[in-house]
């Protein structure tokens, strides 16, 4: 199997962040991941942040942290790698 068909993402994205100068990629999926691309070899990273569908990514000045909101109104705070540092209820609707 080529590695374009092995790195398919099969869920609908609904968040997209270029970062680190165009270097990678960051997609918010209908799974709750959050994938890194590596745009320069074609290779993902899934990162399992939330359990609903991610629906917005924001990353802070100089990349330091990740944000992102889901579906039910969860807020994650994650650090460089991607790696859940916190997660709030911001609302219920």
């Amino acid at each position: 199997m080529s590695p374009e068909a092995e790195n398919k993402q099969k869920k609908p994205l609904f968040a997209v962040k270029w970062v680190k100068g165009g270097k990678y990629v960051l997609t918010g999926s209908a799974d709750g991941e959050i994938i890194q691309w590596n745009a320069q070899i074609y290779d993902r990273k899934a990162h399992s942040v939330h359990n609903k569908s991610v629906q917005s990514i924001c990353v802070t000045n100089y990349e330091k942290f990740t944000i992102s909101g889901d579906r039910e109104g969860q807020v994650a705070y994650c650090d460089s790698k991607i790696n859940r540092v916190q997660i709030i209820q911001a609302h219920k609707e």
